[in-house]
């Protein structure tokens, strides 16, 4: 049986999931605090991080700043 080919959108969610864990690491927040941050609910949060395209471009720009994310990582998630 062949392998499933990762679409997309698979990609750009795989994508922000690993930059996502590496800025939690790095600030040592948890994902309710993330989300306090960025001012959605933690379901809200859940729901994001499933389909990283429903993110709103000011909810992107506060997540980069919590997650200390230089314009380098922000590019490789718009590139994809």
């Amino acid at each position: 049986m062949p392998a499933h080919r990762k679409t997309k959108s698979d990609k750009q969610r795989d994508q922000f999931l690993r930059m996502y864990a590496a800025g939690k690491a790095h600030t040592r927040l948890t994902d309710a605090e993330v989300a306090e941050c960025i001012g959605v609910s933690p379901n809200t949060m859940t729901a994001r991080k499933k389909d990283p395209m429903k993110f709103s471009l000011g909810e992107i720009a506060k997540l980069a700043i919590v997650m200390q994310w230089d314009t380098a990582d922000i590019a490789k998630l718009m590139i994809m």
